[in-house]
């Protein structure tokens, strides 16, 4: 769909939930934006106060705001709906907690036509929550990459969090055909983004910081309880498990190996979430039991690489031995 001056439609996905106090600044910064040709999808994830009342007011007000009310099913089911409702030609998504600078539409597309891109990724600024904007870390993550190139550095934390988030981005409709967040998982974004990079052929970062993140004691990447933060592990194994098959069937042998050294530390932290846990608590032997599943894989995978070294194998092994026996 183009517009009359032949300007492609681009879909903003907006997922919601419970974010009355953000939500006017995240949607206005969506139908701000100086490239008109849009469409913006507020998606309520069943949200308990005002906010379905403030997407439909805004949907009243501008044509290119479709709202769709749904039950609660966390967000990477709002996602996938996006996905499917999605009617432009490029993506792009932003949380509602946070909000765009009013040109990063139109300096992404323009990067993309003009670099022939899949997929073009701007900077970013942290909002606090006393309202104060800051830069975590100097990161200048420029210039254009193949899809393999951008996924050698999937773990380098010089890339974070463009590496593992879905914001900030602008991206080509086909690259999602048949790629899904997976439902019920805390890594939704960090698990699709990773088969996203590895359909481009061509990536490309600009320095303008042209997202806002919004940086909340109350969000989900900020939460913390030793039984959210097992759900977290272990959600993020099934990323693990799933990037081992993508870098085993490329030839990626380095990030095999750094794939299992994470996947390992990530079973260690579980393991001592999980021993943490009080004696009483009636989850404890359904951690542990899919704990001791996930080591027993990872145990087969790594003593099979002839990447990792011998004298490691025989360390891990012993490790993986007391931790099924623990």
């Amino acid at each position: 769909m183009t517009s009359e001056n032949n300007l492609p439609l681009i879909s903003i996905i907006v997922p919601i939930y419970n974010t009355p106090s953000f939500l006017p600044e995240c949607i206005e910064s969506a139908i701000g934006q100086t490239y008109q040709n849009i469409e913006v999808l507020l998606l309520n994830d069943g949200s308990t106060d005002s906010s379905p009342r403030i997407c439909d007011s805004y949907a009243e007000k501008d044509e290119r705001v479709r709202v769709f009310h749904m039950p609660n099913r966390g967000v990477a089911c709002t996602r996938n709906t996006g996905l499917i409702e999605a009617r432009g030609a490029y993506l792009l998504f932003l949380d509602s907690d946070d909000y765009m600078d009013r040109e990063i539409v139109s300096a992404l597309y323009k990067v993309m036509i003009d670099t022939d891109s899949d997929m073009v990724l701007s900077s970013y600024n942290i909002i606090t929550e006393t309202g104060d904007t800051h830069q975590e870390k100097p990161r200048q993550i420029t210039g254009t990459y193949s899809g393999a190139d951008f996924m050698q550095h999937i773990y380098d934390t010089d890339f974070l969090p463009q590496n593992i988030v879905l914001w900030g981005k602008l991206y080509k409709r086909e690259l999602w055909q048949d790629v899904w967040m997976p439902e019920n998982n805390l890594h939704d974004d960090e698990h699709a983004l990773t088969f996203i990079i590895d359909r481009s052929d061509k990536i490309t970062a600009i320095p303008q910081k042209l997202y806002y993140y919004r940086e909340r004691q109350g969000s989900i990447m900020n939460t913390f309880n030793i039984e959210y933060q097992i759900k977290k592990s272990f959600d993020f194994m099934l990323v693990f498990n799933d990037r081992h098959q993508l870098f085993s069937k490329k030839g990626y042998d380095d990030l095999v190996v750094e794939n299992l050294r994470k996947k390992s530390n990530s079973i260690r932290t579980t393991y001592k979430n999980i021993r943490n846990l009080d004696a009483k608590n009636k989850n404890k032997v359904i951690y542990k039991k899919r704990l001791k599943k996930e080591i027993g894989t990872s145990m087969k995978i790594y003593l099979s690489n002839k990447k990792v070294k011998m004298h490691r194998k025989v360390k891990m092994l012993i490790w993986y031995i007391k931790l099924l026996n623990a």
